[in-house]
């Protein structure tokens, strides 16, 4: 009987033949490489003839395909592309090929977050790579590189395999991305430019000034490049030279945008208070606008002929709608305060602020599943059935069934993730408020979800951490006596606000400068400007437009404390603006900082410092030196992100923590003496002792607790809440930018 011969006895039989003494050991040799094969799972014999080059032992080929039935194989192939094209046409819903690069934010234009290819098995580290800044923005995988920038101004572009950094860029100040095309590597710099970097070397190709203010990732489609501003612009250039297209304004109020998402020809992106927009792609003109009734809104996803915007993954409300890519029609909504999804087929999938994340069928917005993970979620990226989620809270990347929301692996990270996550060839990548960078794969064996108690049907809606829904009628105890707007004031949008004990304000605005006015509200002086050198700030992180912060205190001495947030450090100031000392620099150590947030001075010159991204607060000494360092480990009661380290009359500092909506006290030597539930933001205190807590948004009022946490009165909500001076002096920012001089009554105890 002739039987054809197996691949691997081919082999076999003409490695015996050409082995010169070795005839009396054929059958010994032969089943030495069979024994050794067996363990291996063959290739389809078609396939593996195709791939292997030819092998000839004399004249004829014993490995692989001769090249007269390559030529044909050559043909066949070309006949069946033909006949594959046109049953393509027909399968019109059928998804388009993904790359296996993660090209830039959330994946690619449409910003769906899909990727081809991540791990298989459970979780193995592959390697780690630690950045001298937290990394805060997207990562992006292209070709044999992972680049990311870190929030010390450096774009690291590190080697796929191994961990091990390529090459650096640093344009001298903060910067958002990456994104990469054709090539090249696009960031966006705090100073308002776009550079475009060649991808194997980092070299400079171009670089485009003054696009936008707070320039968002860019968005790459079709060799354009979309960027969205901080005044609501966006603004479109050549992908290959940088040279501008148009520039258009998206928000009718000059509010922030956000990054753009392309397909089929039309530009997305939101505003608060612009809603939801599509541009045509062409020249920027307007095709349609979705109103969305002043809430906040975040990434734009568009896929499957539909448009999706939620609000930030960590607000405090909003709402997820969907309408028609095409057109803005509506076509669902979830009136929860759940992010824009990643949509993989028919499931959407989205984070929140809330400790859950969510599934719902892109048809109706229905639910099909949700996981409960403490503190923000991120929305997850998507490969092969399996979502990967970022949890803020839990400091952990999970892995999720898609279908079921079943938990299939998670690891540990060593901080937040305040961005996104990335999943390309075969690995998951994450960065961390920590700095370091994790590239994660797995060992190959192939797991099955199991169900936890984390993945259930829906619970009820989150309580809002706004106090606006107090049914109580109290008194409005703010009499506004002066009014000045930003621009009779000369200022950039005031970020903080602080009064002195001679009455004087003192205000940072998005110029990274103080701005001094006397108790008329004249300006009396301004120091700072951008930068690194003693007396320049930088307010703006590195993820540009995104945590802008710059907090202001006074001490009852006169000295004047700025946290300076980008570099990592807090500046201290006479009274009239003459540069002292600086403390602090970056990293994790006790005296150390990621994100210097709010801050206060007591009476003995000592300075609380509340770290946004290491979630802590810090006593220093008068010098700069660290006392005492509290967080959730302390006590559990501090746990999430604190705000406003206000100093009441007994040294005690008030603070709000807005992932629980309560207030905190801490006694001066670092322990937690009391707390009550109020919602809210933000809360500062004045010398009775009096707590004003609100801080969230517009309309969203000031409420007013007394020592004992009753509720005494309630503001307008037209302002943040007050600080205090001398007296009963107080001033407040405005949500519309204003800085007003208030007058404080309260009722008689």
């Amino acid at each position: 009987m002739n039987q054809q011969p197996t691949l691997d006895r081919m082999v076999t039989a003409w490695m015996a033949d050409e082995a010169t003494g070795m005839a009396a050991n054929a059958e010994l040799l032969t089943d030495q490489i069979l024994s050794a094969t067996s363990r291996q799972r063959p290739k389809p014999r078609w396939l593996a003839l195709l791939q292997e080059s030819p092998m000839r032992a004399q004249t004829r080929v014993v490995v692989g395909s001769p090249s007269h039935r390559l030529a044909l194989v050559a043909v066949l192939l070309a006949i069946a592309a033909l006949v594959a094209a046109g049953v393509a046409a027909t399968l019109l819903t059928r998804p388009q090929p993904i790359a296996a690069d993660w090209p830039s934010f959330r994946g690619d234009a449409t910003h769906a977050g899909i990727g081809q290819s991540g791990p298989i098995g459970s979780p193995v580290v592959k390697w780690m790579f630690h950045a001298g800044g937290p990394v805060k923005t997207n990562i992006a995988v292209a070709g044999d590189l992972v680049l990311a920038a870190s929030d010390d101004g450096i774009l690291h572009a590190i080697g796929l395999t191994d961990g091990v950094e390529r090459w650096s860029f640093r344009p001298g100040t903060s910067m958002t991305g990456p994104a990469t095309w054709n090539g090249l590597v696009y960031i966006t710099d705090g100073a308002n430019a776009v550079h475009a970097l060649d991808l194997a070397t980092g070299h400079e190709r171009w670089s485009a000034q003054d696009i936008a203010d707070g320039a968002t990732t860019a968005t790459i489609a079709e060799g354009t490049l979309y960027v969205a501003s901080s005044n609501g612009r966006v603004v479109a250039l050549d992908a290959t030279s940088g040279a501008k297209r148009w520039d258009v304004a998206v928000s009718p109020s000059g509010d922030a945008t956000t990054t753009p998402a392309v397909a089929d020809g039309l530009v997305y992106s939101a505003s608060q208070s612009g809603g939801l927009a599509a541009l045509n792609a062409s020249d920027g003109s307007l095709a349609w606008r979705v109103h969305t009734a002043g809430e906040p809104v975040g990434t734009v996803v568009v896929t499957g002929g539909i448009a999706y915007v939620g609000p930030p993954a960590d607000a405090v409300s909003g709402q997820l709608r969907a309408v028609d890519a095409k057109t803005g029609a509506p076509r669902w909504g979830v009136d929860q305060v759940i992010s824009s999804p990643t949509v993989a087929g028919t499931i959407a999938i989205s984070g929140s602020g809330s400790g859950v994340v969510s599934a719902h069928r892109t048809e109706d917005g229905s639910q099909l599943w949700q996981f409960a993970s403490p503190g923000t979620n991120r929305a997850p990226a998507v490969a092969g059935g399996i979502a990967y989620v970022a949890a803020d809270g839990a400091r952990r990347i999970y892995a999720l069934d898609v279908a079921t929301g079943g938990l299939l692996w998670q690891i540990d990270v060593d901080g937040d993730n305040q961005c996104c996550i990335a999943v390309a060839r075969g690995l998951v990548f994450a960065g961390t408020m920590s700095g370091t960078i994790y590239a994660v794969g797995g060992d190959g064996v192939a797991i099955a979800p199991h169900a936890t108690d984390r993945a259930s049907a829906p619970p009820s809606a989150a309580p809002s951490k706004s106090p606006a829904s107090t049914a109580q009628a109290l008194p409005d105890p703010f009499t506004v006596l002066a009014t000045y707007t930003s621009d009779q004031l000369g200022l950039n949008e005031p970020i903080g606000v602080a009064v002195g004990p001679s009455g004087d304000v003192y205000v940072t605005d998005l110029s990274d400068r103080v701005t001094q006015l006397d108790k008329t509200g004249n300006v009396v002086r301004r120091w700072g400007g951008t930068g690194s050198d003693p007396g320049k700030f930088d307010f703006s992180p590195a993820s540009s437009g995104e945590n802008v912060h710059g907090s202001i205190a006074a001490g009852p001495d006169g000295k004047v404390y700025v946290s300076d947030l980008d570099n990592h450090r807090v500046q201290v100031f006479t009274a009239d603006g003459a540069f002292i000392r600086e403390f602090g620099s970056f990293g994790a150590e006790p005296g150390q900082f990621q994100i210097p947030f709010d801050l206060s001075a007591d009476a003995g010159g000592s300075v609380y410092v509340i770290d946004d991204g290491l979630k802590r607060l810090t006593k220093f000494t008068p010098s700069g030196d660290p006392v005492w360092v509290v967080d959730e480990h302390t006590d559990p009661l501090l746990a999430g992100h604190g705000h406003t380290a206000a100093i009441d009359a007994h040294g005690q500092v008030v603070m709000v923590i807005d992932d629980t909506s309560k207030v905190v006290y801490v006694s001066p030597d670092g322990k937690v003496v009391d707390s009550f539930d109020a919602g809210g933001c933000e809360s500062t205190v004045d010398a009775a002792g009096d707590v004003y807590v609100g801080g969230c948004g517009e309309p969203d009022p000031v409420i007013v607790y007394d020592a004992q946490h009753r509720k005494i009165g309630v503001g307008s909500g037209q302002t943040q809440s007050p600080v205090f001076g001398p007296g009963d002096e107080a001033v407040a920012l405005g949500w519309d930018g204003s800085v007003n001089f208030l007058k404080v009554t309260l009722p008689a105890p």
